[in-house]
C-alpha cells in the first residue's frame, strides 16, 4: 500500500527511491520529477531480486488549494486520482480496479451493530472497554453526555 499521507513534500520533490519486502516478492518505489514508478521483483529466500514481474508509473497530481497544494497519485490501470494504491499480487492500482472493499462492507447486521456501539463508546474515551461505558470526560456537557447513554443504550438493547 502507498499512501501519500505518509511521504514528505521532500521525498516527493527530489529523486529517491526505496523498497518494501513482502514474503517472496519485493516491490520498489522510485520517485521522479512528475510520478513514481513502482516496480514488483521476485525475490529468493536471502531477499535479493531475482526478475522484474511488473512496472508501473503513477503520476503525482498537484491539486492548487488555499492552504498549500494537494497531491494525488494517478492509478495505473484507470489514471483516478487518490491517495492510497494498493499491490494485489503483481497488479498496483486503486481500490475500484483491484475491487477491494472497505472494511464495513465485509461486516454483517450484527457486527455493524457492535460497531455504531463502540463509536459512541469512543467518542466519549478514545481507548474505551468493550465491557462497560465509560464515564463522563470533564468539562464534557451533562446534556451530551445524557444523550450519548440515550444512544448507546438503545443500540445496545436491539443488539442484544
Amino acid at each position: 500500500m502507498l499512501n501519500l499521507d505518509h511521504l514528505d513534500k521532500a521525498d516527493l520533490e527530489a529523486s529517491c527511491s526505496w523498497r518494501v519486502y513482502k514474503g517472496d516478492r519485493a516491490i520498489t518505489f522510485s520517485v521522479e520529477a512528475g510520478g513514481i514508478t513502482i516496480a514488483t521483483h521476485s525475490c529468493d529466500e536471502k531477499g535479493s531480486c531475482i526478475a522484474e514481474l511488473a512496472r508501473n508509473y503513477a503520476p503525482i497530481h498537484r491539486i492548487p488549494v488555499h492552504y498549500g497544494d494537494l497531491r494525488l497519485l494517478g492509478c495505473p490501470d484507470c489514471g483516478r486520482r487518490c491517495r492510497i494504491l494498493y499491490s494485489l499480487a503483481v497488479r498496483v492500482g486503486c481500490r475500484f480496479c483491484l475491487g477491494l472493499l472497505y472494511s464495513s462492507e465485509n461486516m454483517g447486521p450484527r457486527d455493524r451493530a457492535w460497531w455504531a456501539v463502540m463509536k459512541i463508546r469512543r467518542r466519549i474515551d478514545a481507548n474505551a472497554s468493550t465491557d462497560e461505558f465509560p464515564a463522563r470526560r470533564p468539562r464534557m456537557k451533562r446534556r451530551i453526555y445524557r444523550q450519548l447513554v440515550e444512544r448507546h443504550n438503545a443500540k445496545l438493547a436491539r443488539l442484544n
